[in-house]
């Protein structure tokens, strides 16, 4: 189903009939002709949706209260569409959180120790201090520098993309999931990780998601950028 504001189409995404309409970056709306989801059956496709089933399973066993609560929750954090803000079910909230705690434990790439709990503080969680600089030590590549939340513990799921030219200023995937990373920060903290090995000079995007650990598992809004690998040491 697509959406649409106002009668003259101004902006409008979604499919009808068999068009798929978008907004790209040097044209209002585009649209093309609607093709049928491509299902690879991957390795992390198929752990995706393991998680996404482990996460419906433990939603199912929570208590009415429970799942009210996590309603109450999801009334204070406000997205931002194309449509304008808007709000999602207490369900789905606590899904993106759980889900993507559950993708980084099949992945092997940390432990989350998860709470099923509503959480009590309102709005996404708020990590911070984002940028990218040169690696650490002799490599090439580049660093990504982030903050946790001041009140919980945040897992950072980074990802990046194949390298480009730098001529490329927009990617929305998909990522090098071989590449995916999970760190850990403590509430209020600093921390880094590198990814090196990578083309000097070549430019590469990068999509960072974090989630509270130890914690109700709020998720914090996408964070997006893009660096040209640099060259540290001799």
């Amino acid at each position: 189903m697509a959406k649409i504001l106002s009668h003259v189409w101004s902006s409008i995404s979604g499919s009808v009939g068999g068009i798929t309409y978008f907004n790209g970056p040097h044209a209002a709306i585009i649209a093309r002709a609607r093709v049928n989801p491509v299902q690879p059956g991957s390795l992390f496709q198929s752990q995706a949706r393991a998680s996404w089933n482990a996460a419906n399973a433990v939603w199912e066993s929570l208590v009415q209260s429970e799942q009210d609560l996590w309603q109450a929750y999801a009334e204070t954090v406000i997205h931002q569409g194309k449509q304008g803000n808007y709000t999602v079910t207490g369900r789905s909230m606590f899904m993106a959180g759980y889900a993507l705690q559950e993708y980084i434990a099949l992945l092997g790439l940390f432990a989350p120790s998860k709470v099923n709990t509503a959480p009590v503080v309102n709005g996404f969680l708020l990590p911070s201090g984002f940028d990218l600089q040169p690696p650490l030590g002799i490599a090439t590549g580049f660093r990504i520098d982030f903050a946790a939340d001041l009140d919980d513990d945040t897992v950072f799921f980074t990802q990046i993309s194949a390298s480009f030219g730098k001529e490329r200023n927009f990617w929305k995937g998909p990522w090098e999931s071989r590449a995916d990373a999970a760190t850990l920060v403590a509430a209020g903290a600093a921390g880094s990780v590198d990814y090196i090995g990578l083309v000097l000079g070549k430019k590469y995007f990068v999509r960072v998601k974090a989630v509270a650990d130890d914690a109700p598992p709020r998720v914090s809004q996408e964070w997006f950028g893009s660096v040209i690998a640099a060259q540290t040491g001799p």
